[in-house]
């Protein structure tokens, strides 16, 4: 999905995707440790189907959020409970299983029937964490239930499920590092409406680092990505939904990421993209991808970073899109027990050819059902995207919690609702805010 990334930024529970903050002493079972927790928070969304000035949906939202998080001991728990030189030891096997359940309460009387329970779900077992070989089997779900696009559709849930293996090979000390893994990615949409848009993705990732200096390190990764799309069409609609299509993504890139001194950190990466589009009416892409991050922290209790990024990311409108951005993040403790932090960016976006499904070419012009009134096949997008979070810790397992965002997309691109009759899968010109307080126990 286009802006899936910025709207997905403004609904994410900073708390809930932290394992250091959503975890508390924990509960000991042996060998391993266990984090239940509990969340409730009262929030306000001014754009439930981000949908276009004037046609906005608002509504207050109860969200109540029970968590748990299973694992094996880590190394200042092992420490404690073994002594050092136990702690030391290399660990033959670490296990780390999570879950969470977030349930929504539309409190708008028109909205009450979009009320619905999600689910996050993640599992990670590694053979020889800390040896020179190891190996790992992972698997990271979701069941994402608030709505992704413009109103029209009767269920909005889909599942996502990223299933992977990977094996580090490295030097004693890790001075060398070489990492090889493949992933399976799912998307699966509830309502047939969205079936079209079913997909999975072949993932393969190779990666190599060598570290040097105390700090310090370069490395080379490449990521090759087979889309597949397998969705039923249905017969009375085929021809006004937007086309999708199999393709093939590559990511090849170099980078250094090193602290220059104890206050000052940079990561440089510069590299190649392309996607390429297996439908000969929708276009095809190669560029320069590139990141350039620096972090500063003037004192421990205080880190800010800027920076800029280029990347090629998939989309269902396009296929694909490219995204420059810049980007700022603060972050800062108070006292010991109070956290806050706030993170905003700006960027264009570009998308690749958007066309409807009976798009041909007829006499050597393009012709087909409409997807912009104004014949666009393409769009080009502004997008601010903010958010601030402050958690105040009462005690080592209760605390009060606080977050907001933004998303503004700002685009001439207009989905031809008359003509598609269907609902598009993304929003376009929308404008997004939320607001959540709430307190959470956690052990």
């Amino acid at each position: 999905m286009i802006l899936s990334a910025a709207s997905a930024r403004v609904e994410a529970q900073a708390w809930l995707e932290d394992r250091a903050r959503r975890e508390g002493p924990g509960i000991r079972l042996g060998n391993l440790e266990l984090h239940p927790g509990l969340g409730v928070e009262a929030g306000y969304d001014s754009n439930v189907f981000l949908s276009p000035s004037g046609d906005r949906f608002e509504s207050g939202i109860l969200r109540i959020t029970p968590h748990l998080d299973l694992s094996t001991l880590g190394p200042e728990r092992r420490a404690t409970r073994e002594g050092d030189h136990e702690a030391a030891q290399e660990r033959k096997l670490a296990f780390r299983f999570g879950a969470a359940a977030p349930f929504y309460l539309y409190l708008a009387d028109e909205l009450r029937d979009r009320s619905n329970v999600g689910a996050q779900g993640s599992f990670n077992l590694t053979i020889r964490p800390d040896g020179d070989v190891s190996f790992a089997i992972y698997d990271d779900y979701s069941r994402r239930i608030r709505p992704f696009t413009e109103q029209g559709a009767g269920n909005y849930s889909y599942h996502g499920n990223d299933a992977g293996v990977a094996l580090t090979v490295g030097t004693r000390g890790g001075v060398f590092t070489t990492r090889i893994g493949y992933e399976l990615g799912l998307n699966l949409f509830e309502d047939a409406a969205f079936s079209y848009l079913n997909n999975f993705e072949n993932r393969g990732t190779f990666r190599m680092l060598w570290k040097f200096f105390p700090k310090t390190a370069l490395f080379f990764e490449s990521k090759v990505v087979h889309q597949t799309y397998f969705g039923a069409f249905h017969s009375d609609l085929y021809r006004y939904l937007v086309r999708t299509a199999d393709n093939s993504r590559v990511t090849t890139s170099v980078g250094a990421n090193g602290a220059l001194t104890s206050k000052v950190a940079i990561l440089g990466q510069v590299g190649y993209a392309a996607a390429i589009v297996h439908d000969e009416l929708l276009s095809d892409v190669e560029t320069l991808v590139a990141k350039l991050y620096l972090t500063l922290r003037p004192r421990e209790t205080l880190r800010v970073r800027i920076g800029y990024d280029r990347d090629v990311h998939p989309a269902f409108s396009g296929v694909y899109y490219t995204l420059d951005r810049g980007l700022g993040e603060l972050e800062t403790m108070l006292g010991g027990r109070t956290l806050l932090g706030a993170r905003v960016w700006v960027g264009k976006l570009k998308s690749g050819t958007i066309l409807s499904w009976d798009a041909r070419i007829v006499g050597g012009e393009l012709v087909g059902t409409p997807i912009d009134p104004e014949g666009r096949t393409s769009r080009s997008d502004v997008i601010v995207d903010g958010s601030i979070f402050g958690e105040y810790r009462v005690r080592d397992w209760i605390a009060i919690t606080m977050s907001g965002g933004l998303v503004h997309d700002a685009t001439g691109f207009r989905y031809n609702r008359y003509f598609l009759g269907v609902v598009p899968p993304d929003p376009a010109s929308f404008f997004k805010f939320e607001a959540w307080l709430g307190a959470r126990v956690f052990y």
